[in-house]
């Protein structure tokens, strides 16, 4: 099977990117391979690759001819050694679907850290006995007009309640 033949439209469009942003033809054949290696066209074609379409260039690494990770990975993948970074480095480099499980990873513990803040937030605003949009209101430090009014406000209704 030709190379181009076994690539996705997305991978395919990511070579056609490439290829426009390097100038360079490419043939019917892996950016990562072993003939493909050796030329400064190849280099050209794999950094503009890794830095514009890094996960198609992990999975054209991974599925170059030659191609083999190292020990310290596949011990990895079998469950025999705990991740180090060099082993996290190298999947990062080769790894298509590990680098999208990583990404996945990544914006979970954000959205999880995110609620968690929100949470803690609004329990603090409550224990103050602020609710909701409510909290705004109590913090003059926090500027505009429409937060000067209220104060001002708040002010005038304290002076006439005085007088009375």
């Amino acid at each position: 099977m030709a190379f181009f033949e076994s690539c996705s439209d997305e991978q395919l469009l990511a070579l056609k990117a490439v290829q426009k942003f390097s100038g360079v033809t490419l043939k019917d054949k892996n950016p990562y391979s072993a003939e493909f290696d050796s030329t400064p066209s190849g280099q050209a074609v794999r950094v503009a690759l890794e830095a514009n379409h890094p996960d198609v260039a992990a999975h054209f690494k991974s599925t170059a001819e030659g191609f083999a990770q190292s020990l310290d990975v596949e011990l990895f993948n079998r469950g025999k050694v705990e991740l180090t970074k060099g082993i996290h480095s190298e999947l990062m480099d080769t790894d298509a679907i590990y680098r999208q499980q990583f990404a996945a990873r990544q914006q979970a513990e954000e959205e999880r850290l995110l609620a968690d803040m929100t949470a803690k937030a609004d329990a603090l605003a409550k224990s103050r006995g602020v609710t909701g949009s409510e909290n705004q209101k109590y913090n003059p430090h926090l500027g505009g007009s429409k937060f000067r009014s209220y104060f001002e406000g708040l002010n005038a209704e304290a002076a006439l309640n005085a007088q009375d």
